[in-house]
């Protein structure tokens, strides 16, 4: 009897821990979606960023492959994206966010003739701007340009789950999606588990 009330028990914690988990998955994406098929997902590189094509071009696919429903195409350079950032539906430039502020930084943006574009987490999403920081302040070293190889490479994929609608997850799970340095260099078991549950399969 001890036995049987034992499964019982861990059957009904194993349940309670299943649907934890999905709720918790809920909260970390936004309620925005795209206006249009998310399985190609252009994605723009102005001048300003341009030494860092190869690497984009070679660091993308890390959200491929995760959902058939949302996929990233080929970084590529727009010359012209610096001074008209609103080009493809990612569009990645080069912006001083000061000596002690974010790493980078995305939104995505709504549009309307009346009003133009508008970060909106919530809305219909026409594209998504990403500034990464190129403050050469030697001191605080918040620039890209500072940091190593793995954290460039943690914070290009980072901001691209911010574009594809991922937030800061509260979770103790492995997750490219936790803000700082954290050894995570790849997208994670957890980060996909997001993607799918915002996309589907």
């Amino acid at each position: 009897m001890k036995k049987r009330w034992m499964a019982m028990l861990t059957c009904v914690m194993a349940a309670f821990l299943i649907t934890a988990s999905v709720k918790a998955a809920s909260s970390d994406y936004y309620s925005g979606s795209w206006d249009t098929s998310t399985t190609s997902l252009g994605i723009a590189v102005g001048s300003s960023m341009s030494t860092h094509l190869s690497s984009f071009q070679s660091w993308y696919t890390g959200w491929n492959g995760v959902s058939s429903k949302v996929g990233l195409a080929k970084p590529y350079e727009q010359s012209s994206l610096d001074q008209t950032p609103h080009y493809a539906r990612i569009n990645i430039i080069g912006k001083n966010l000061g000596a002690t502020g974010n790493w980078a930084q995305a939104c995505n943006y709504k549009y309307s003739v009346i009003w133009g574009y508008s970060c909106d987490w919530s809305g219909s999403w026409k594209d998504s701007i990403i500034e990464f920081n190129t403050n050469s302040d030697s001191k605080t070293k918040v620039g890209y340009s500072f940091h190593s190889a793995n954290l460039k490479k943690k914070i290009f994929l980072h901001e691209l789950g911010h574009s594809l609608g991922l937030k800061h997850p509260d979770t103790t799970s492995s997750a490219i999606m936790k803000q700082g340095d954290n050894g995570y260099y790849v997208v994670q078991t957890y980060d996909k588990s997001n993607i799918k549950e915002k996309y589907g399969n």
